[in-house]
């Protein structure tokens, strides 16, 4: 606990530091510039105050300041000698002429220390855990960080040389990453914080899934992407680009009910599925069932059953929630119907358990019916957010 505090300390100087510079400029969209040289610090920081330099630990560490100092290099220098952004000059607004640096200090530069902190629980989890050897999931961590990091860093590079060309002026970037999606920097952002959340499993970092996302929700929902959305709303070129451009997961570009669009809506549904009922079989649900239920599970999972029990249920939840909730444009519709389809579904088998076998506890019953309830509607919500 003591090397999280510290961690924490050194944030606080640091973003304190932040906030004079901010004052003595006049300009808070400074924290953007050094956003990513605080998860730089904390990580190395973090490895140095652990002293143990296990692989895995430095390997994170190595993969977080690749990242942090790209970013703040490539931002600082397309900041270099402008005004305060857009954003913050609207925060301003909305603080009105008292207290305004108190509002600035928490709602610029420690709100944002707190979502650095809440992003880093993985990685720092991941240090202080000093887990020796590599495992299979650091690969795949690695690998889906890469992936990230592609999109990130091409996105960005694409951007800039777009933004160069004087005879692009007043027009919107369509080419290259952006013709699959209109913010892939911000989706590659998110991935490769996916990666490193995968790389903290092997170490017990299973709980630790806030950080992936927080700025996931961060960067797609609240600071993101709204928020140039919002800039470019009346902009009648970029709405046209929107209208056949996916707003944050690649994909080719839209042509509702064609065959690529129902294929992604499989795999991004499929993906968000798993990815939380796979947290909930590993941390609950395997203990809960062998203890309640290994009077007559098996040793050995049926592979084939399991999986198309998954694409069923899954193209199910297409049919019946994501769809009717697209087209109607209404996330109301996608998280009722999800949560009622849930419901429905769980309760059929449960119930249907607890009617016709020998010492099917109720417990069991009510938890079941419960978490799919509770599963199907998060994962309707969140697929019916990225499809749209």
């Amino acid at each position: 606990m003591g090397n999280y505090i510290e961690v924490l300390l050194v944030l606080f100087i640091f973003y304190l530091i932040q906030f004079v510079i901010g004052q003595i400029k006049k300009n808070n969209s400074i924290v953007d510039i050094f956003w990513g040289l605080g998860f730089v610090i904390a990580a190395i920081y973090a490895v140095l105050s652990n002293g143990h330099f296990q692989v895995v630990s430095l390997i994170v560490m190595l993969l977080v300041s690749i990242w942090g100092l790209r970013l703040t290099y490539h931002i600082g220098k397309r900041n270099k000698g402008k005004s305060e952004d857009f954003r913050y000059v609207n925060f301003r607004k909305g603080w009105g002429t008292s207290w305004m640096k108190t509002k600035a200090f928490l709602h610029v530069y420690m709100l944002q220390m707190i979502m650095l902190l809440l992003i880093s629980s993985s990685y720092l989890h991941t240090i202080l855990k000093n887990r020796p050897g590599i495992m299979p999931l650091d690969y795949i961590g690695i690998a889906i960080w890469c992936i990230g990091f592609y999109f990130e860093a091409r996105s960005d590079y694409e951007l800039k040389e777009f933004k160069a060309d004087k005879n692009n002026k007043g027009k919107i970037m369509t080419k290259g990453l952006y013709k699959y999606s209109r913010h892939p920097n911000y989706f590659g952002e998110a991935i490769m914080w996916w990666g490193i959340y995968i790389i903290g499993l092997s170490s017990g970092g299973w709980l630790f899934i806030i950080s992936p996302l927080t700025i996931t929700i961060l960067v797609r929902f609240v600071s993101g992407v709204p928020m140039l959305e919002k800039h470019y709303e009346n902009n009648d070129a970029f709405q046209a680009y929107a209208e056949k451009t996916n707003v944050f997961v690649p994909w080719f570009p839209k042509k509702v009910g064609g065959l690529m669009f129902v294929l992604k809506k499989f795999l991004v549904t499929a993906g968000v599925f798993f990815t939380i009922d796979i947290l909930w079989l590993a941390i609950v649900a395997k203990k809960l069932y062998q203890k309640h239920l290994g009077f007559i599970m098996t040793d050995q999972v049926n592979v084939f059953a399991a999986a198309v029990f998954y694409i069923i249920f899954i193209i199910g939840m297409i049919v019946f929630v994501i769809n009717p909730a697209l087209a109607k444009e209404s996330l109301t519709m996608a998280m009722s119907l999800g949560l009622f389809f849930g419901f429905v579904t769980y309760a059929t088998y449960d119930l249907t358990n607890l009617a016709t076998l020998r010492d099917w506890p109720l417990m069991i019953t009510l938890i079941d019916i419960s978490w799919g309830t509770f599963l199907s509607g998060a994962v309707s919500t969140i697929s019916y957010l990225l499809l749209k």
